[in-house]
């Protein structure tokens, strides 16, 4: 009868916190076995103001940072990684489309 309890800071939308505990749910489920209907999810959103580390509030590093440049987002650098990636090893979009590079040499040579 797992009691799963989770602290979040504030912010994530209606869905990410459904998703987040579908996902809890299917980790007791995998990890140990846990029935569904005896496995409860606590989720706890805690306003930015009342979540410190470092003797820093998540608002005070909030407003900290917004006068520095943001490092690049995750799915910004997803698709950096990807242009690089397609860069480095163009036959990767041959490989997905389902022609492996080793198929198209050996047509070439017929």
């Amino acid at each position: 009868m797992p009691l799963i309890e989770v602290s979040i800071a504030k912010g994530r939308s209606p869905e990410q916190l459904r998703s987040l505990i579908t996902e809890l749910h299917r980790a007791a489920e995998t990890a140990v076995g846990a029935v569904p209907e005896n496995t409860t999810v606590i989720i706890r959103e805690i306003e930015h103001e009342h979540w410190s580390r470092g003797n820093q509030t998540i608002a005070e590093r909030n407003a900290a940072s917004s006068r520095y440049p943001q490092p690049p987002t995750a799915a910004v650098r997803l698709a950096v990684n990807q242009r690089s990636y397609q860069c480095v090893f163009p036959f990767l979009s041959i490989w997905n489309a389902g022609t492996s590079p080793s198929r198209t040499r050996n047509a070439s040579k017929t």
